[in-house]
């Protein structure tokens, strides 16, 4: 971890951007440990994600197995509870392996999250579900179409055509 610091702070001094203080603008700061409690009493889970966010694939076993389990323990202690269901950084196919999914089960974790656009059917594997995406400049239409299956139906049909 302390060396991607380095490299960012080097692109930070570069390239004249604060990639290692994005918690200055406010939409990315953290969140306290109240807001966290506060949260969590109105039942909202949080779960867990590493604990330095690295490409999981590219660590060796135990640093990957710590990695995901100290940052189990850090939601927990600061939350109370953790969410069973785990999401990579990243995300992507080549971000995890199946060891990785051997661990994430080892650990107790009963499924988890890429971001690889799209949904899920009973035969996604737990361990790769897919997620639909919005940010703020996504509408309604677009995420009613892809939940409700329209979207992909769509697509089928444009392909077969």
């Amino acid at each position: 971890a302390s060396d991607r610091l380095v490299r960012l702070a080097a692109i930070d001094k570069e390239r004249g951007v604060a990639l290692t203080h994005a918690d200055a603008i406010d939409r990315y700061a953290p969140l306290t440990t109240h807001m966290l409690r506060e949260m969590a009493l109105s039942n909202i889970s949080f779960g867990a994600h590493t604990k330095s966010h690295p490409i999981l694939r590219r660590l060796p076993h135990d640093e990957a197995r710590t990695e995901i389990v100290d940052s189990q323990t850090m939601v927990k202690e600061h939350c109370g509870t953790v969410s069973r269901i785990f999401a990579y950084p990243n995300g992507q196919h080549e971000d995890w392996t199946d060891d990785i999914e051997r661990i994430l089960a080892d650990e107790g974790f009963t499924a988890a999250l890429t971001t690889i656009s799209g949904t899920n059917t009973v035969r996604t594997p737990r361990f790769r579900l897919r997620r639909i995406t919005m940010d703020a400049t996504d509408d309604w239409t677009p995420f009613i179409a892809t939940e409700s299956g329209i979207r992909g139906i769509v697509q089928a049909l444009k392909s077969n055509v």
